[in-house]
C-alpha cells in the first residue's frame, strides 16, 4: 500500500463532484445536501447497520490517495 500526493501530479485528476481545495489544504470536510442521492445512499447503509439517527453527513476530500497493490 503507499500514498500518492495527488496535488504532486501534474496530471492527478479530482473528482469533478468535489468542491475545490486550495494548495494548502490537505483536506476538506463537505457536508452534503441531505436530499442528495449520495445523502441518502450512505443513510441507509448507516440505519441498516445501527440503530441511529443521522444528523449530518460529511465527505471528507483529500488530495492523498492510497494505493493498495
Amino acid at each position: 500500500m503507499c500514498a500518492v500526493n495527488c496535488s504532486l501530479l501534474t496530471d492527478c485528476q479530482l473528482p469533478k463532484s468535489w468542491d475545490p481545495m486550495a494548495a494548502s489544504e490537505s483536506f476538506k470536510q463537505v457536508p452534503l445536501n441531505p436530499t442528495s442521492t449520495e445523502y441518502r445512499d450512505v443513510e441507509q447503509s448507516v440505519m441498516s447497520t445501527a440503530a441511529r439517527t443521522v444528523n449530518q453527513i460529511l465527505n471528507v476530500n483529500t488530495q492523498v490517495f492510497v494505493i493498495e497493490k
